[in-house]
């Protein structure tokens, strides 16, 4: 039941991000079936027109096409004296489509997907007389170039990853383009070319069966073009396998959920691992650590350490072991983690930044004050860092190295941090049990005595364990007394724990998630940006924190009750007292969704790839829209009716008027008969009928009298 809720998901979610690892193949699987099935069936085809070497044909039947029938059209023709590669360049090349494609205005890059192996882009078509259309659709190929068999597909199918926070154009209409295709393949001393499209330019009240009928011009026109480029492409003398994309278009990959590169975070911790689990030899020194009271165990070994443009020195790598008391390794974690507060309570850093990521790892710059002179007491480093957290011993790990790199920081003499490394874990009895290694090579030069390293090494080492301790139990204070601890925990330590996948969707919330019913919740889970999205730093205002808190406690039972996703006991256990009360515990809360996460990519990544569809468009669908006689005769009928609507109107008028002018006529004659009875009327206005006839309005007052008079009194016989 559970695999069949997430295939659902899939099925309706057509912009998903993981949907598209099956894309390119089975955009080419889809090409392949239309060219080398469908075209050799002559009898699905009209009549071919030919000319110039080009020949044109349509299907008899419209094939589905964003929810309209429009018709599949072919085009086939050769072209002399290049190769196949050398097309395959030219139509590969979209970015460079309007140079040679005249139906083309514009082409704009959207984005790669590099383990899609899919490229997405805008195009603009002119589509006279009508309005331009735009159209998202993604780009894939195919190259054998030993049996020269070149495919360039274009296809708006699944293309909700483009339009994905794009605004709508004005002056341009949304088209789709559902498979347009170009094969090109050896021909004796030149090469075929075979195209075939099927685009839904929305352009009712037309037919597109009538477009393809009158897009034979256009065909020979786009050949015609096309031949032009090819012969400049070759021009060029590129080499057989040379082409104009990039190579990774080309591969094959497995369908897999994308690969996060954490090498350098790996490499980092593996190293730190495998220093820190060296045993406490037999000898060591123990000192005091002044704060706190406890003993602190002290060996070290010589070794040598350069590089980032370090000469390389031998000199002492350091180990030390302490107990931080009335501490948790969470709190004391998050103490060493945040960059910003560091050179605040650390006596060794007197300044500190971060740089970047890359890999996995963070990059910091720190400025180091040495406890001593001798060619200037201040040191730059530039370091990566990275972290750990094992959630059923709850275990940190914490590592650091300068990369071997002489790129020089500001003006300040550097050195060099071979390998610097600190493990976190609850101690036996209450407190965390703190282990830390350090090999630095402060470029001091060489000539450094021993009795040097032991006296003023051991003493930074107590000192900084001393701060360290310090530093913690003020952290544990306001714990304790309800802060939120939002400036002590550091941003980037989700991030460091937990590097997020490739590809995160941006716009997911978590509130969003929630909402969402069994069939989408966990394709918007597989692809939420945890790192973004539970960043407490930006929770400042009343209440946002608890509100927040509240809503990863209820994604986490959400997650729970999805049997799927096998919620271990190490990741409930960090959720039974309910919502985070503060950062601290709202950063193990994070760990443990990214854990679960990880297992819902994996689901949802096996069955798209076992169950990629894309939409039908191979299904036979009547088309809308009339054929252009139509609608030239519908126009010709309309404007005859409009024209015959007016002379009517005219002469309604004109026989109206002559209407009125005869009966006050007779009006008037009735009030001359009767002028003797009437003088008064007959005063008022003229007694000469031919006066009558050339004033109308004398006509229209000797009949208004005329009437008035045939009330009163009977006409004289």
């Amino acid at each position: 039941m559970q695999r069949l809720l997430v295939w659902h998901l899939i099925h309706w979610t057509v912009g998903a991000r993981i949907q598209l690892r099956q894309l390119r193949h089975s955009l080419l699987d889809l090409a392949r079936k239309r060219i080398n099935v469908w075209y050799t069936i002559s009898s699905h085809f009209s009549d071919p027109m030919e000319q110039d070497g080009v020949l044109y044909r349509f299907s008899k039947r419209d094939k589905a096409c964003d929810g309209d029938g429009v018709p599949v059209t072919f085009i086939e023709f050769d072209i002399e004296g290049v190769r196949p590669v050398d097309i395959f360049n030219v139509v590969a090349d979209a970015a460079n489509q309007t140079t040679w494609d005249s139906s083309c205005e514009h082409m704009s890059w959207l984005k790669d997907d590099l383990h899609a192996e899919a490229r997405g882009w805008q195009g603009r078509v002119r589509v006279p007389p009508l309005q331009h259309r735009r159209a998202y659709e993604w780009q894939v190929v195919d190259a054998n170039f030993t049996a020269e068999d070149f495919w360039v597909v274009f296809s708006s199918l699944k293309n909700g990853a483009l339009k994905q926070g794009r605004h709508s154009e004005s002056g341009a209409t949304h088209m789709k383009n559902c498979l347009t295709t170009y094969r090109i393949t050896r021909s004796g001393s030149g090469a075929k070319v075979v195209h075939t499209a099927q685009a839904n330019a929305h352009i009712w009240p037309l037919s597109p069966r009538n477009i393809a009928e009158m897009g034979f011009g256009d065909a020979v026109d786009l050949a015609t073009r096309l031949r032009l480029q090819s012969h400049t492409q070759r021009l060029q003398n590129w080499n057989d396998t040379q082409v104009s994309i990039p190579e990774w278009l080309l591969e094959n990959r497995p369908c897999v959920p994308p690969v996060v590169d954490t090498s350098i975070r790996e490499s980092l911790l593996r190293r730190a691992a495998s220093r820190l689990q060296q045993p406490v030899p037999s000898r060591f020194r123990q000192r005091r650590i002044r704060s706190s009271g406890e003993t602190m165990k002290i060996w070290r070994h010589l070794s040598p350490c350069g590089g980032a443009g370090v000469p390389p020195a031998k000199v002492p790598v350091w180990h030390a072991e302490f107990v931080v008391p009335a501490a948790s390794p969470s709190e004391v974690f998050n103490v060493l983690l945040a960059n910003a507060a560091a050179a605040r309570w650390n006596p060794l850093l007197h300044s500190t930044s971060v740089l970047s990521f890359r890999s996995g790892a963070r990059e910091i710059r720190e400025t180091i004050l040495l406890p001593l002179v001798a060619n200037g007491r201040l040191r730059s480093l530039r370091l990566r860092q990275a972290a750990s957290h094992d959630l059923t011993t709850g275990a940190y790990l914490v590592a650091l190295s300068s990369p071997a790199t002489s790129r020089k920081v500001d003006d300040t003499l550097r050195a060099s941090q071979c390998l610097e490394a600190y493990s976190v874990r609850s101690a036996e009895n209450n407190g965390t049990l703190f282990h830390l290694t350090s090999h630095f090579n402060p470029n001091v030069g060489t000539a450094v005595p021993d009795s040097f390293w032991d006296a003023v090494g051991e003493n930074a080492l107590v000192d900084f364990a001393g701060a360290l301790s310090t530093e913690v139990w003020g952290v544990a204070r306001l714990r304790a007394s309800g802060s939120l601890l939002l400036e002590t925990v550091d941003p980037d330590a989700l991030r460091l724990l937990s590097p997020e996948p490739a590809d995160r969707n941006a716009s997911e919330t978590v509130a969003h998630t929630i909402s969402l019913d069994a069939e989408a919740w966990m394709e918007a889970f597989a692809s939420l940006n945890l790192p973004w999205a539970l960043n407490a730093s930006a929770w400042s205002c009343p209440g946002c924190f608890e509100h927040h808190a509240t809503g990863i406690l209820k994604l986490f039972e959400r997650a729970q009750a999805t049997t799927s996703l096998n919620v271990t006991r190490s990741e409930a256990s960090v959720f039974l007292a309910g919502s985070a009360q503060d950062a601290v515990t709202l950063q193990s809360h994070a760990e443990a969704l990214a854990l679960i996460q990880g297992r819902a990519i994996a689901i949802v990544t096996d069955l798209a790839c076992e169950n990629l569809e894309l939409p039908d468009i191979d299904g036979n669908l009547s088309g809308s829209g009339f054929p252009l006689w139509a609608l030239v005769g519908a126009s010709i009928v309309t404007i005859v009716v409009i024209l015959i609507a007016g002379i009517s109107c005219c002469c309604c008028q004109r026989w109206h008027r002559r209407w009125r002018e005869r009966r006050l006529r007779a009006a008037a004659v009735a009030a001359l008969l009767h002028c003797d009875e009437l003088p008064a009327a007959c005063g008022s206005a003229s007694l000469s009928f031919s006066n009558a006839r050339r004033s109308s309005s004398a006509l229209e007052a000797l009949g208004n009298a005329g009437r008035r008079s045939s009330a009163d009194t009977e006409p004289a016989v």
